[in-house]
């Protein structure tokens, strides 16, 4: 045997020190090659859940008392709407179908800030339009220079039309093609209520919605990493813009992590929101919802604090199963 050849304890206690030293050394080696070739597991906020839900039994919702409304969970589609889902005004919430046509045709990852896009004076053009308008509007100057990412802040932060405007005809030369473009996004998302109007502010009123379609839209957009990770900030200073705050006042309440608020004279107050929730049984969703048509923004924002908490208390009494 191995062991018999060393008759010295010396030697043995030697030998088996060796052997444990190869040992170690070996599982070092293992763990090294594990640590470097083993891929980080990263969760975002917009990853696509793995299981959905469909409702089961009547929902009580606190739904508002004019306008629209619509409440979903991200990954799983509507659950319930309020109202004739008639197709209205979308005002600013058409910038979510902007963002996600532009990152469609140049997609971002986390942590990129995407191409530089230098400002001409078309785009000076642009904003001294929408300033006549009283538009919300972010200044421009020409020969500037704003990454993909820092538009899209512009866009969905303080809700530039100005510059929604300006990086659709970056992306697609021209706002008659980008409609053509943001046309295809909506029916890829099955969007039967929604237009693509002639911009893509959603200040003119041909861009059309409904409650339910909205919805949709902001469920695409949370499981956007990009877009999900813009519409949580409140604050913000972007090169040349400035300071830039958000208008959704409720971020950082009532779980409310997103999405997008619009407001015009013949949109009313509009409103998608998203709110992370935990379900009893330790389900990890987002709650999506809508209200549209409201008598004006803060209206909008008001009446969606009812919805989202009924919704909560309706998940909590077992009216949601999860599909796995």
């Amino acid at each position: 045997m191995l062991m018999q050849r060393y008759k010295s304890p010396k030697r043995r206690a030697r030998f088996i020190k060796a052997v444990m030293c190869l040992v170690l050394a070996g599982g070092l080696a293992i763990l090294l090659l594990h640590h470097f070739h083993t891929k980080p597991v990263i969760t975002t906020h917009s990853s696509t859940p793995s299981t959905s839900f469909v409702s089961t039994g009547d929902w009580e919702l606190d739904w508002p008392d004019s306008g629209e409304a619509a409440i979903g969970i991200a990954g799983s589609g509507v659950l319930a709407t309020h109202g004739a889902q008639t197709s209205r005004a979308t005002a600013s919430t058409a910038k979510l179908i902007t963002a996600l046509t532009v990152l469609k045709k140049y997609p971002l990852q986390p942590g990129q800030s995407g191409p530089k896009i230098t400002l001409t004076i078309d785009d000076v053009r642009i904003y001294n339009q929408y300033l006549a308008e009283d538009g919300s509007s972010a200044r421009v100057l020409v020969g500037a220079q704003i990454s993909e990412y820092q538009m899209l802040e512009a866009v969905l932060i303080p809700s530039a039309n100005n510059i929604a405007d300006s990086l659709a005809i970056w992306a697609y030369g021209s706002l008659p093609t980008y409609q053509a473009a943001a046309t295809q996004t909506a029916q890829s998302l099955g969007l039967a209520g929604t237009t693509i109007g002639s911009d893509a502010s959603g200040l003119s009123p041909d861009t059309v919605s409904t409650a339910h379609d909205l919805v949709v839209i902001g469920e695409a957009a949370m499981e956007n990493p990009v877009i999900a990770e813009i519409v949580g900030i409140s604050k913000t200073t972007v090169p040349v813009f400035g300071e830039i705050t958000n208008y959704n006042t409720l971020l950082g309440h009532e779980g409310i992590v997103g999405v997008k608020t619009g407001n015009s004279d013949e949109a009313g107050g509009v409103y998608v929101f998203a709110a992370d929730y935990r379900t009893p049984d330790g389900q990890n969703i987002t709650i999506v919802g809508a209200v549209q048509g409201l008598p004006d923004l803060p209206s909008a924002l008001q009446a969606a604090k009812p919805l989202l908490k009924s919704t909560e208390q309706n998940i909590d009494k077992g009216k949601l199963t999860a599909v796995h």
